[in-house]
C-alpha cells in the first residue's frame, strides 16, 4: 500500500483530509499545513518543543480530532510534545 501511496491506517495526519473519491489517498488541507509550517518553522528557530506546544496551547491552534474519547487533550485544545 505504501509503494502505491496509499495510506496504512494511523492517526489522521495534521495538514491532510482523506480524498473523498478515494479514501486511501490524502489531499492537502491548506488551513492546516499553514499551521505545520508555522510548526516547522519555530523549531527551525530554536524552539524546544516544549515551548512549542506551550505556544500552540496558547494560541488555541486546532488540532486533527481522532475523534477517540482516549485523547481527552485534543478534545480539551492542549497540544503535547508527541503531537
Amino acid at each position: 500500500r505504501a509503494m502505491r501511496g496509499l495510506v496504512n491506517g494511523g492517526s489522521p495526519l495534521l495538514g491532510y483530509d482523506r480524498d473523498p473519491t478515494n479514501a486511501g489517498k490524502r489531499i492537502v488541507n491548506d488551513a492546516e499545513a499553514a499551521l505545520v509550517k508555522e510548526i516547522y518553522a519555530m523549531y527551525d528557530d530554536g524552539q524546544s518543543l516544549s515551548s512549542i506546544t506551550d505556544h500552540l496551547t496558547k494560541e488555541s491552534a486546532k488540532r486533527k480530532d481522532c475523534g477517540s474519547e482516549k485523547y481527552r487533550h485534543i478534545k480539551e485544545g492542549r497540544w503535547t510534545i508527541k503531537a
